[in-house]
Parts: C-alpha cells; structure tokens; sequence
C-alpha cells in the first residue's frame, strides 16, 4: 500500500489512502466517504482481490478497481476484468499505475456526466409528457366549451324567438 501511494506522488497525484485487510473493513471505508478509485492486491493475508471486487462492485459499482498482483498472471487479468475490474497492474510495471489512474478518473467522471445527461433528458421527457397530457386536457375542454356554447347560442335563440312572441305583461315572460 505504501509503495503505490508512493508511486501516485512521484508520479504527480496527491494521493490519500485507507488500508484494508477484511471485508468489514472494506465496507466500512466505502461507507465513510465517496472513493475516487480503489487499488487492490490480488493476494491479501484474510482477505482477496476478488472479494474485494465484489463488495467494490455492490457498494461502490462507479468507483474504478485496479488489481495490482506480483504473483498472478495474465490469465488472472482477463478473470479480473470481466468480473468487473477497471484494469490490471502487474508489481513489476509500477510506471503504468499513474497512467492507468488518471484514465479511470477521467472515464468515471464522463461516466458520471452521462448519468447526470440521461437524469436530465429523464426529467425532460416526464416534463413533455406533462405538458402533453396538459394539451389534451385543454383541447378537450376547448372541445367541450365550444359544443356548450353551440347548445347555448341554440337555446338562447329559441327563447329571443319565444320573448318576441310574448306580450311586456305576459306572466311567462
């Protein structure tokens, strides 16, 4: 752990970590703030990479996952990545974990304008089809308003035809 926050600050980053060594560890960091990446080693004393993908993954799916191993292989990479990890960093080639971490905060902030983008087309349409329910709404009504007032001007009518025919001193008027 020391050695790759090292290796983030020779290379630029100013980093700040947590070292976990369990799973109830693991939650418990994931719980205390929002991570920008998370960086394992495949091989832990009581606890697994792996595991610790799967709690990364159901806690924290946004947050970018780096295996770091100097025992497994590449066989172990593929694993690693189609079981959700962001990539796959062997001990001997350090160099690439600056590069690699700056990638996966780049592709996790657009994937984070993306969701922020789909939330907002999301309120778009809901907005539309309101206004849309809204129109219908108001054209039935305008509907409605135009067939009273057709029966209006006809009954209306008929009583000025019927008042013409009635004398000033007629009760009915």
């Amino acid at each position: 752990a020391q050695l790759l926050l090292l290796e983030l600050r020779r290379q630029g980053f100013a980093p700040s970590g947590v070292r976990v060594e369990t799973g109830q560890a693991l939650q418990a960091a994931l719980g205390t703030r929002a991570w920008d990446v998370v960086i394992s080693d495949h091989n832990m004393p009581s606890f697994s990479g792996d595991d610790a993908l799967k709690i990364v993954r159901q806690l924290a799916p946004d947050v970018p996952f780096i295996v770091v191993s100097g025992t497994r292989g590449e066989e172990h990479a593929v694993d690693a990545m189609r079981a959700g990890a962001s990539d796959f960093i062997v001990k001997t080639r350090l160099h690439r974990l600056a590069p690699v971490v700056e990638r996966e905060l780049q592709e996790s902030e657009l994937r984070a304008q993306q969701r922020r983008t789909e939330v907002a087309l999301a309120a778009s349409q809901q907005q539309l089809r309101h206004a849309q329910q809204l129109e219908a709404v108001g054209r039935f009504a305008g509907g409605v308003a135009h067939d009273f007032n057709n029966l209006m001007a006809s009954i209306l009518t008929y009583a000025d035809i019927v008042l013409k025919g009635l004398t000033d001193d007629d009760g009915r008027r």
